[in-house]
């Protein structure tokens, strides 16, 4: 799983054992803009692969989860030529109200549009089960068996405005012995409550037997990353997105302070490299440094850099690193996170 450098918004590769490709999320708002990635750095990476790309599958209706795929798969080129399935949160209506650039980019690729439950919430209730399965890494080879369950979708009721970052679609791969946490721009109460007690229920611990979380909506703080949520998952490692330059100083540093342990009301988590206790897998990078936002009494978000030694990794560039963040399980049925670019794509004649 790889997840790109785009800034204020999710981009996320997901590769299976057979070598087809899904995208996860799509989008952002500071893309257009240095040191993050744009349409010609996702074209480049991605060149000579769009038609390995079997699955979209887009949490939520805000822009920087979805507006990079018209551009980076324009509909003349004809490129997406074995595209199966595009999964959307709520239904076709609403995604034209709310994204019809995108609903109209979604028309032209012939793939066939997945609703879960025709539109209505479902996931964490006994009866109301996502019904939809995904099609990603359907596939496998001997050894490797990956398998997804989508955990929550819909939970705002799909009625649009401040409810579209509920209705994230919720999601958990489990690579092997790896298991990740995908969940969109997530937030919100009863529904997080209501996620964290039906998951972790018992000796049941859907959500809290999670090595890898990809924070939701960019690791903000104010609806999502509650101590609820985050108690309630536990991570080994946690991935953030986000650019703390832009307004909103996502991802929040005080999102990283509460899995380190240093609020008194909840205890660290977060793997450590070189650690006895809870290390961070023995082949992973270490980043060095991470960046995130942190608000002045004027509510200015100030971009901080700080030095780092646990399971943190956000995509925001640095001077000498592009940091995109690659997730991985290993034969040995451990789990590793590297960094494998060290500069952008080269571009030349794209």
């Amino acid at each position: 799983m790889y997840f790109l450098p785009v800034g204020q918004g999710d981009a996320t590769v997901i590769q299976c054992p057979d070598g087809s490709l899904n995208l996860y999320d799509w989008g952002s708002i500071s893309a257009r803009r240095g040191p993050f990635w744009a349409t010609k750095e996702l074209r480049c990476y991605l060149k000579c692969s769009f038609g390995d790309i079997q699955n979209i599958l887009v949490t939520h209706y805000n822009s920087d989860h979805y507006n990079l795929l018209p551009q980076t798969f324009p509909v003349k080129n004809h490129e997406l030529t074995g595209l199966k399935n595009i999964y959307i949160a709520c239904t076709e209506e609403l995604m034209k109200q709310k994204a019809d650039t995108f609903a109209e980019w979604v028309k032209t690729t012939k793939a066939k549009v997945e609703v879960f439950r025709g539109g209505k919430k479902c996931g964490p209730f006994e009866d109301e089960k996502c019904d939809i399965k995904l099609e990603m890494c359907s596939t496998t080879k001997k050894g490797l068996n990956v398998q997804t369950f989508v955990m929550a979708a819909n939970l705002g009721g799909c009625a649009g405005g401040s409810k579209l970052n509920v209705d994230s679609i919720v999601t958990k791969f489990i690579f092997g012995g790896l298991k990740i946490l995908l969940s969109g721009d997530f937030e919100g109460e009863p529904q997080v409550s209501t996620m964290v007690e039906f998951y972790n229920k018992g000796d049941k611990k859907d959500l809290e037997e999670t090595e890898v979380y990809h924070a939701a909506h960019h690791g903000a703080t104010s609806k999502a990353n509650t101590k609820t949520w985050l108690g309630g998952i536990k991570p080994k490692a946690v991935v953030s997105s986000g650019d703390p330059w832009h307004t909103y100083g996502h991802p929040r540093c005080h999102m990283f302070d509460l899995l380190l342990g240093k609020d008194n009301d909840m205890e660290k988590c977060l793997c450590e490299h070189g650690a006895a206790t809870n290390p961070c897998p023995r082949d992973s990078s270490k980043q060095d440094t991470y960046s995130c936002g942190q608000p002045e009494i004027k509510k200015e978000p100030v971009k901080k850099e700080n030095p780092n030694t646990h399971g943190i990794y956000t995509t925001t560039p640095l001077k000498d690193h592009m940091n995109l963040i690659h997730v991985a399980s290993t034969k040995e049925g451990s789990w590793t996170i590297t960094i494998p670019y060290t500069s952008v794509p080269k571009t030349k004649g794209d």
